[in-house]
């Protein structure tokens, strides 16, 4: 079933609020320097955004009331008591929860391996692995899909690969320039049999430069229509539960 979209944002500002952040707790600094500055950026684009960064152990944090949270290249592994909280904000059957799950190229290998053991964890069937050594922009964008409507391409540096396991249910959404069979951009939404929300929506992105304000920011992004524009569908845009 190809998702659908609800409630499309905007610039002009409104009365709902959306509220997103990144984890900055045992998490490489960058977190701070590029993953919150874009969501500030965000901010200022739509006023219905809410940029709080997580401070302190998801496993003691309140997460209930954000609707997306950036899980960015973490510095040591997850404990089982932060696995069991991300999971359970995940599968709590609200339709409006994200995680999304930010690696790098092989030269950030412990953080990766962080990631995909939290994935395993919370049943998720994406990867992170392997590494394409190439900096430009990639035009295969998935525009079929919700998360990237609108966005007609994504600029990137050296990435590792988000790949489907055998009996994944993801969606690629972004590939690579040089190959569009390598994935490193993968949406994961909770789903019954016949393809209907169950709530909780998991994004795997391959490439933390993706998110660096000073060159594929709102100022780099006018329209917008590339990162940017990804970034504010990531905060904002949810499908409703059994669509």
């Amino acid at each position: 079933m190809t998702p659908g979209i609800w409630n499309w944002a905007c610039c002009c500002g409104g009365t709902a609020k959306y509220k997103v952040g990144v984890v900055n707790y045992n998490t490489e600094p960058s977190a701070m320097t590029y993953m919150s500055a874009y969501l500030d950026d965000i901010v200022a684009y739509d006023s219905r955004v809410i940029n709080v960064p997580i401070t302190e152990s998801v496993s003691t944090a309140d997460l209930s009331d954000y609707n997306c949270i950036f899980l960015w290249l973490p510095t040591a592994a997850y404990t089982t008591e932060e696995k069991a909280a991300i999971k359970s904000y995940f599968e709590s059957g609200e339709p409006y929860r994200r995680i999304v799950l930010v690696a790098e190229w092989e030269g950030r290998t412990a953080a990766n391996t962080y990631l995909n053991s939290l994935a395993l964890y919370c049943g998720l069937k994406t990867r992170f692995s392997g590494n394409i050594d190439s900096t430009g922009n990639s035009f295969s964008v998935n525009n079929m899909h919700y998360l990237t409507n609108g966005v007609l391409m994504i600029r990137h540096a050296v990435v590792t690969l988000a790949s489907p396991q055998p009996g994944s249910w993801a969606v690629g959404l972004v590939a690579h320039r040089w190959n569009v069979n390598e994935l490193f951009i993968t949406g994961e939404d909770r789903e019954n049999a016949g393809g209907g929300y169950l709530g909780g929506s998991a994004v795997f992105i391959g490439d933390s430069n993706i998110f660096d304000p000073a060159t594929v920011g709102a100022a780099w992004d006018t329209v917008p229509e590339r990162n940017f524009k990804f970034c504010h569908n990531l905060c904002t845009q949810y499908r409703e539960l059994g669509e």
